[in-house]
């Protein structure tokens, strides 16, 4: 089957990180323990090399037609996008060791467990995760298609019409002419669209890996849930835990507390690599969805269908940051919930003291924080807000 990894019966094994690991393969920039090889290492600065060309030439065209501001948007739209896939990239690459480490051991704890019913819940957010990335990576990639053929298609359209051909870019830059124009123009035009392939593929990646990652740790939270619910499920049937009930219960309540301590610390870990991607994309996420509606709303035929999937792209970027940050804070506090629940009281002074550890720290959400927010859907709509509020002041200027 084709798309097996959306499928709820597919092992974590195949299905884990799946789209992200491609497009950061394609990149250059994917995680791993050692050393990139002197191929590695030019593959990517190739790769990084295209988007800088793309996100820096890109928002110079468009400060230098500041007079005509749909210009301007037109060329700070995907210019800004690709200044933070750039900055993305190089957090990546840079981090690579510590990325390879935690999701190496997020893999670990999702694997070592047996348990059939612990194995489907993992899985079933997996296949959240892979729709959501998928959505990301087909309007992401749309996009950039409508891009790099609108030049062509535009000229098609003309020439139909009897009109002379024109040598358009697919992406809005401010050229020496010699660029422009034949015998460099095929060059100029291929080097654009592997700058939008290579920025495409690295937002796909990166933000895919963010929302794959927080829905696995979103899973380890929750089979640490099902073990608590399991561990006190045959107190409903006695009046009182005898005295090897509680001996055995609080051997397993140990293994419970080191797994959520380590699930807690992997949090912490993933937090600490990803807040400067996290503060850098929330912070341009309303110019770039606000650029992108303003042209939606000022372009037809190609231009129109462009900037729908550009919208929907830059819109599921935002969404994934917010979804997956209010899946790991809602399945940490769940714990407590659990805890609570379970009929802790008829166990021993010794074991009401070991779950009310659990208790206590659980209250404690442990949320993908940054300065200044937290990635959650009340922000994700804040954000449209804002959003809102800038467009209605850019059409005043229009």
């Amino acid at each position: 089957m084709k798309f097996r990894f959306l499928s709820p019966d597919t092992p974590i094994k195949e299905s884990y990180l799946l789209i992200p690991r491609f497009s950061l393969r394609v990149v250059g920039c994917w995680p791993q323990r050692k050393v990139p090889t002197f191929i590695g290492i030019l593959h990517f600065l190739a790769s990084s090399s295209a988007v800088a060309f793309g996100a820096f030439g890109e928002c110079i065209a468009g400060a230098l037609t500041l007079n005509q501001i749909l210009e301007t948007m037109e060329a700070w739209c995907p210019g800004v996008t690709k200044q933070i896939s750039l900055f993305k990239m190089w957090i990546f690459f840079v981090h690579r060791e510590k990325l390879y480490s935690m999701i190496e051991r997020i893999e670990q704890l999702l694997t070592a467990d047996s348990n059939e019913d612990k194995k489907k819940i993992a899985q079933k957010l997996s296949v959240i995760a892979s729709i959501l990335t998928v959505i990301l990576f087909v309007s992401a990639n749309s996009t950039n298609l409508f891009f790099n053929t609108r030049p062509l298609i535009n000229n098609i359209i003309r020439i139909s019409n009897g009109k002379n051909a024109t040598l358009d870019l697919p992406f809005k830059m401010i050229l020496p002419n010699v660029l422009t124009h034949y015998p460099v123009y095929p060059l100029t035009y291929i080097s654009m669209s592997y700058s939008g392939v290579m920025t495409v593929f690295t937002f796909c990646g990166v933000d895919g890996c963010f929302v794959g990652l927080c829905f696995y740790i979103s899973a380890l939270f929750r089979m640490i849930q099902y073990d608590i619910q399991e561990l006190f499920g045959h107190l409903q049937y006695h009046e009182k835990a005898g005295r090897r009930d509680n001996q055995i219960m609080r051997q397993e309540l140990k293994v419970i507390i080191r797994r959520h301590n380590e699930v807690i610390d992997l949090c912490n870990e993933f937090k600490d690599i990803f807040t400067t991607i996290i503060m850098g994309h929330f912070l341009s996420a309303s110019l770039v969805v606000c650029f992108s509606v303003i042209d939606l709303l000022y372009n037809t035929g190609i231009g129109l269908v462009l900037y729908v999937c550009y919208s929907i792209a830059a819109l599921s970027q935002l969404f994934l940051y917010c979804i997956g940050g209010t899946y790991v804070n809602d399945s940490s506090l769940e714990i407590c919930d659990s805890v609570y629940l379970v009929e802790w009281y008829k166990c021993d002074a010794e074991t009401r003291r070991m779950i009310l550890m659990i208790l206590i720290r659980a209250q404690r959400p442990a949320t993908i924080n940054v300065p200044f927010f937290t990635p959650s859907l009340p922000t994700f709509m804040g954000i449209l807000s804002t959003t809102g509020s800038y467009i209605a002041l850019m059409k005043s200027f229009l």
